[in-house]
């Protein structure tokens, strides 16, 4: 879950923790591309407006290190 509103992040966190999915955050794009070099997920979150880097930018860059791995987009 990549977004750099705090309480957005944490809400829709705690929505799929509760349903039993295994969630990490990123206040950034730039973050989260950081922890992607050492993790590995099966799909990545993103908010399409953000500081820095938007999500759009963030999918071109994930299609690239990670070919494959879906990016949601919202808005």
């Amino acid at each position: 879950m990549v977004d750099d509103s705090p309480q957005i992040s944490k809400a829709l966190s705690d929505l799929l923790s509760a349903s039993g999915y295994s969630v990490r955050t990123a206040p950034s794009a730039e973050r989260a591309l950081q922890i992607l070099e050492s993790a590995t997920f099966d799909l990545i979150i993103t908010d399409l407006k953000m500081t820095g880097m938007t999500g759009i930018d963030l999918a071109k860059q994930v299609l690239q290190k990670s070919p494959g791995l879906p990016v949601v987009i919202f808005g």
